[in-house]
């Protein structure tokens, strides 16, 4: 019988503790950052003996190849850091999901302990499956290459950080279901609340040993209300301090999806190009569509249980048709400060702060209490950023590309519109900070007409502005590289896209801050 959460989810966290993922347990945390160390020193070393011994280094030293492994590497090392830095916030979210869990009980909703056991064990059935799968493709791949069976082990080794990273979702995805559904069982308790204007629900000890029992609701219907707004507040809590440890990870791993697809869909490429001499068997298409299909299926249900529990969280508005009953008047006043309570967003100047950090990082504007410090480091950044450029078009040779009489002009005015919007931002930044007192100003004169305020919307809309300029950004230099490697035929080259194209990456961000506070305007 499951009692607690920690035995719902005890398979993942084992299983996870077991592939080196970080430190989920309070018990000896020296001997779990000793094994994880361990494990990833001894995977790098075979990683390597393996490559080397079998002379299969070829195979691993293309462009699409080199990017891939090694993004795919660092984004588990990244995971099993940020696991071990984070680990005892984990354990406070798991219990504070237990504190939750058992004030529904009170309220008559039963835990869901035992649905998510079996829900764990069958994402983790699930993961077993689609690694094995992977490996047995790519073994059959190997072998049909080769010809020798020692090839057989690559897949086991080349493989292991890709299971490891689709682990992470698969615990992520589970977590945050868990979190959709308590948001759904608040949701239906308030709806019950609702089912009857003079009766609610009753919210004593042991209600849910009663059959629907209903009482008049004199004494308890203000406890009630904000019972069900404090629960709904903290899942919210909880839901971001969960984003806070698996929001950098979840990143990188789309990203290294993304990267795996565009290297498989090279292939395809480049068997087109042949003309059929590159995937000669129907086992390699099946293995090349297995693996595409997976990377979808795993970005799209990300995406997918990060939308839907967002959709949940925003949820509150049937919370707020308590106070539309006549007997609910006398509170109506208390109800006010709700949606300030229930704000995750306090000021526009925390909803718009990854942004305009973000901009402040690329050396665009001044949005510090320290002017002076930023500006110098203003001036660093496109100083070092000027010599890099030069520095990197001479080591590798590449002046005739971009001596072109097109080039010079493109870069010339790329470059120039990057100081202007620096120089402008420098002159204008305590302007920048009236604009932003003003919009506030409006948003607390609309909030006292009865307007709720846009601050978490808005906090969403620029994450995503984020995510998606990094994904654009990364994808243009991803698809730069192999043209750099092509023509100067040194790795090195690699790095090429992420100097000549910053410019153009910073001026593609100065108008997505722009269309962001035009769009929170156009809203008001």
């Amino acid at each position: 019988m499951v009692t607690s959460i920690e035995q719902a989810i005890h398979p993942l966290i084992l299983t996870s503790s077991l592939l080196g993922l970080g430190i989920y347990s309070s018990k000896k945390p020296y001997l779990n950052v000793f094994y994880n160390l361990t494990l990833w020193i001894i995977y790098c070393c075979l990683f390597y003996y393996i490559v080397t011994v079998l002379k299969v280094e070829i195979w691993f030293q293309s462009t699409y190849a080199i990017i891939d492994t090694q993004f795919g590497i660092f984004t588990s090392i990244i995971s099993v850091i940020v696991n071990m830095y984070l680990s005892k916030r984990f354990q406070i979210i798991i219990k504070r999901l237990a504190a939750v869990d058992n004030t529904l009980k009170e309220l008559g909703i039963p835990k869901l302990y035992h649905k998510l056991y079996i829900r764990a064990k069958g994402i983790l059935i699930g993961w077993l499956i689609c690694s094995c799968m992977g490996n047995i493709c790519d073994m059959t791949w190997w072998f049909y290459v080769k010809e020798d069976r020692r090839y057989l082990l690559i897949p086991h080794i080349t493989n292991y950080f890709y299971h490891v990273n689709m682990f992470v979702d698969s615990l992520f995805i589970t977590i945050l279901w868990y979190i959709g559904t308590k948001f759904d069982k608040i949701s239906e308790y308030v709806k019950c609340l609702l089912k009857d204007g003079h009766k609610l629900k009753c919210t004593q000890k042991k209600a849910v040993m009663i059959s629907r029992q209903y009482i008049t609701c004199t004494d308890n219907y203000k406890h009630a209300i904000w019972i069900s707004m404090h629960l709904h507040l903290e899942l919210c809590q909880i839901a971001r301090q969960l984003n806070v440890i698996f929001g950098i990870q979840i990143i990188m791993e789309i990203g290294s999806y993304l990267i795996l697809i565009i290297r498989l869909c090279n292939y395809i490429f480049v068997h087109i190009k042949t003309k059929g001499r590159f995937l000669v068997s129907t086992f390699n298409w099946f293995s090349l569509c297995y693996w595409i299909f997976l990377d979808v299926t795993k970005i799209f249900f990300l995406n997918y249980i990060c939308e839907t529990v967002t959709a949940k969280s925003n949820r509150i508005k049937v919370i707020h048709q308590l106070t539309d009953f006549h007997r609910y008047t006398d509170i109506r006043e208390e109800f006010t400060i709700g949606p300030i309570i229930m704000s995750i967003m306090k000021t526009i100047e925390q909803a718009i702060r990854p942004l305009f950090l973000s901009c402040q990082v690329l050396g665009l504007c001044v949005y510090t209490s320290k002017p002076y410090l930023s500006t110098l480091y203003n001036i660093t950044v496109w100083c070092a950023y000027s010599y890099l450029f030069y520095y990197i078009v001479i080591i590798f040779q590449e002046e005739e590309w971009f001596l072109a009489t097109s080039s010079l002009i493109n870069n010339g005015i790329n470059f120039l519109v990057s100081i202007t919007s620096v120089i402008i931002s420098l002159h204008q930044h305590k302007r920048l900070g009236k604009f932003i007192k003003r919009l506030a100003a409006v948003d607390d004169t609309l909030e006292e007409l009865g307007t709720r305020k846009m601050y978490q919307n808005l906090r969403i809309r620029v994450k995503r502005i984020l995510i998606v300029w990094l994904v654009y950004s990364q994808m243009a230099n991803i698809f730069d590289m192999p043209w750099f490697c092509h023509t100067s035929k040194n790795k090195w080259c690699m790095l090429t896209p992420y100097i000549t194209n910053h410019i153009q990456h910073a001026n593609m961000f100065l108008n997505l801050v722009f269309t962001t506070c035009l769009w929170f305007v156009y809203y008001l």
